[in-house]
Formats: C-alpha cells, structure tokens, sequence
C-alpha cells in the first residue's frame, strides 16, 4: 500500500487525520467523545460468548469493557461454549444495521489508541510521514478530503464525473461523460472514459471506507474485450491504495461491473451525516468547535463566541461548561459557546 503521509488535526474534542497516497487521500480518521464510532479497527478486547445459532460460523460475543455486542467467527472444531471468555480483536467497525466483526486472538495486548490502530491498518508495509495540519492551507487539505468523501458526485480527471449512491444492499456508482471532450470515434471516447471512472472509483471507495458489493454502470459501448481492461484498472488502483480485499467481475453484456470490497471502517458518512444526507448535530458542533478554535489560535486577542443552532447545542449541552473551561484555560477566558438567538452556526 502506498501510503507516503498522514495529516493529523487535533483539537479539543476531537482528532481529524487524512491519509494520502502522493497527493491522493486515500483515508480518513475521525474520533471525539461526541460521536460514538463503537469499538474500534484493531482494537483487542476481553469478551463473553453470548449466541451461537446453530447452523452459523459464528456467534455473538458481548465486549467486557463497553458492552457492545460483536459477530465473531467460531472454529468448526472444538467450538467455545457459551459463556466462555474469549480474546478478540476487532476486523471490521460497525455500521448502521451491522454489528462490529471480531476474530478470535490469542492474547489481549495493551490496549492501544484508536488512531494508531487505524494507521496500522492503514499503513502496515509503509512509514508514512506524519505531519500536524497547523495552518490554514493544512486545515483546508482536511476539510478537502472530507467534504470530497461526503459528497456523492466525484469528478474524473479529464473530465466526466461519477455518482455515488448508497442503499442497503449495495453501493451504485454512475459515470456520466458530463461534457468530456472525447478523441476519437465514440468506442475510443467511451474507453478512455471507463478505464479513467474505474480509477476514481477505487479512490472514492477507499477514501469513503466503502465496503460490500458496489456496482459500476459504465458509458457504452463497453465491447467484451475491453472489459477485462476495466476490471484491471480498478482493482490494480484500488490494491495500491487500501489494504482491504477486494475482488471484481469483467462487465457484463450490459456494462455494470460488480465488485466485493471488505468492510474495516466505519464510513465516514455514517459517522456525520443522518439518513437523510444532512450533517448530524453532533457532527455541526464539532464543526463550530473546530471553527472556533481555528479563529482562537489565529486571533490571539478578540473575545469569540459560537453560536450553534439548537440541535447541535443540545447535543453539546451535557459538556458545554467543561469544554469551555478547557479552551478558556488554553486559549485564555474569551472564548464562550451559546444557543444562537438565530438558530444558526456563527463565530
């Protein structure tokens, strides 16, 4: 994997980081007490077998040290009993409607640090350089990526763009030519456009963390000897950029391209947004917060006070007093959080 740098944000409920391939984000990390994530990549826990259904491969074992409730896979020989304590060590983070996948570990290490299990997954053959984003122009990489991850359109490069959309079985991308200017006669156009969508296909989905089947409609014609073309380009971009297995069909007589990706992460849209698309209110306090402690380091004298609308400060409302006093006490008393008279995100 080719991961060559890694750019932390870190602020006072939160840590934000983007892995990068070159100049390609291939990764992102977020963790804050405001939004719970569940147990994490590569995290080891001590655990109690609760459910094994017959006729699975697995069962169901409660973590000891959170309570959540994880999918483990059992040995077919010598299958543990239930209310046997088991070492576990988490494979894929939960997702809406999907329960954190654990395997069976011999030892619980020292617990370790979300973050830094997320760069060993991330990073495990490579020493990536780590930087902290201190300026603007480092804080607009973050932000970059981020939204890039969130949005469903994805531009392709010389031109075209894909849509992403997500449903319960699986993940549909559509390329669009969107006024691509093509050489050639059609076949030669609709070619460079397909081999170039695969490409940024594998970008966005391991940018997004988007795992299970996707399914790509790619521009016809899409003749039967250029689809192993396609199929290489895909999986040969997205091997380079993610360690997470990942296998793919030749398109079919009607240019879709199936493709299984495993899950590691969690998402990034399930961690911020709702179900209807819209930032979450945990999701815009930390974005207030962020804002306003980015203003608190580059104007070091003026008295600043977040407005947040009233969804995102009640989700703040139980640490309001203790996150205040904690930027007061870093960046001196003039920083205050309120309900905004307007119901609207302002520092």
């Amino acid at each position: 994997m080719a991961v060559t740098r890694i750019l932390i944000e870190d602020r006072m409920v939160e840590r934000r980081a983007v892995a990068f391939a070159d100049e390609t984000p291939v990764g992102l990390f977020l963790d804050s007490p405001l939004i719970d994530a569940g147990p994490r990549l590569g995290s080891r826990h001590g655990a109690v077998l609760r459910e094994a259904p017959i006729g699975m491969d697995g069962g169901f074992a409660e973590l000891e040290s959170r309570g959540d409730t994880v999918f483990v896979r059992l040995p077919k020989s010598n299958r543990p009993a239930l209310g046997a304590r088991l070492s576990l060590r988490i494979d894929a983070e939960a997702r809406p409607g999907k329960q954190a996948r654990a395997s069976i570990v011999a030892t619980i290490e020292e617990a370790q640090p979300a973050f830094d299990g997320w760069v060993a997954a991330m990073a495990a053959d490579t020493q990536p350089m780590m930087e902290i984003a201190g300026t603007r122009d480092a804080w607009d990489e973050i932000d970059a990526a981020m939204d890039a991850a969130l949005s469903p359109e994805v531009p392709i490069a010389g031109g075209g763009r894909l849509t992403v959309s997500r449903t319960p079985a699986l993940t549909a991308i559509d390329v669009d030519s969107a006024g691509r200017a093509g050489r050639g006669g059609r076949g030669q156009a609709a070619r460079a456009l397909n081999l170039a969508a695969a490409k940024a296909a594998a970008e966005t989905l391991a940018l997004r963390g988007l795992g299970g089947l996707v399914v790509i409609d790619c521009v016809a014609p899409v003749p039967r000897a250029l689809g192993p073309e396609i199929k290489a380009a895909f999986l040969n971009r997205f091997r380079a950029l993610s360690p997470r297995k990942a296998e793919a069909l030749a398109p079919s007589p009607f240019g879709l391209m199936e493709i299984s990706l495993a899950w590691h992460e969690t998402p990034i849209a399930d961690l911020l947004l709702t179900e209807c698309g819209e930032h979450s209110p945990p999701a815009v306090a930390l974005y207030g917060l962020r804002q306003l402690e980015r203003e608190a380091k580059t104007d070091r004298l003026s008295s600043l006070i977040l407005d947040l609308p009233d969804a995102a400060y009640m989700a703040l409302i139980e640490k309001v007093a203790d996150i205040e006093s904690r930027l007061n006490s870093k960046y001196g008393a003039r920083l205050r959080i309120r309900r905004s008279p307007f119901n609207q995100i302002e520092v």
